[in-house]
């Protein structure tokens, strides 16, 4: 029995080695994910760069939740097997929990930075609305500036007894 509990206790540790690996990835996009955050704050909220950066942050949303996924599918399965003793089953009870939890945080943080990317995307709407609707304001304020020098100019020639036609009238 020996053997068996050493064939064990490494196949233990191998899970545990990946993992720490998929650990890593996921600091990986967490440092990212804060330097894209860091790079973002320097931007014009709307511009092009600001929105490239948004898509990256979200591949990197997703790429977090498919290795949260993955962690969470190979605890499952190396709870499953028979292999282990009561102790690393318990251990993989626990981590089975904690990777939930993380995975229900990550989503929550995902809802939370989509809603917060809506509301600014709502926001660039209305800023664009606003700047339409007031050059189109600015454009008729023209164009009733326009409507009052012409008919400013027809009622002082009609003063002056002109008709628009050459016809002269008598007072």
């Amino acid at each position: 029995q020996g053997i068996d509990d050493e064939i064990r206790d490494l196949s233990f540790a191998e899970f545990k080695i990946n993992l720490s690996i998929e650990d890593n990835k996921l600091s990986d996009l967490k440092q990212e994910k804060e330097n894209l955050r860091n790079e973002m704050s320097l931007l014009e909220k709307g511009s092009a760069e600001y929105i490239a950066l948004l898509e990256r942050e979200n591949q990197i949303n997703i790429e977090s939740v498919n290795i949260l996924r993955n962690k969470i599918a190979l605890t499952q399965q190396e709870l499953a097997s028979d292999r282990y003793n009561a102790d690393q089953k318990k251990e993989l009870i626990d981590t089975l929990k904690q990777l939930k939890q993380e995975y229900v945080n990550l989503q929550f943080s995902i809802k939370q930075q989509l809603a917060s990317v809506a509301d600014e995307i709502i926001q660039i709407y209305k800023n664009i609305y606003e700047k339409q609707k007031q050059a189109a304001l600015n454009a008729l304020d023209e164009q009733m500036k326009a409507e009052e020098r012409r008919h400013k100019r027809a009622t002082d020639n009609i003063d002056d007894g002109y008709i628009g036609s050459g016809i002269y009238f008598i007072r």
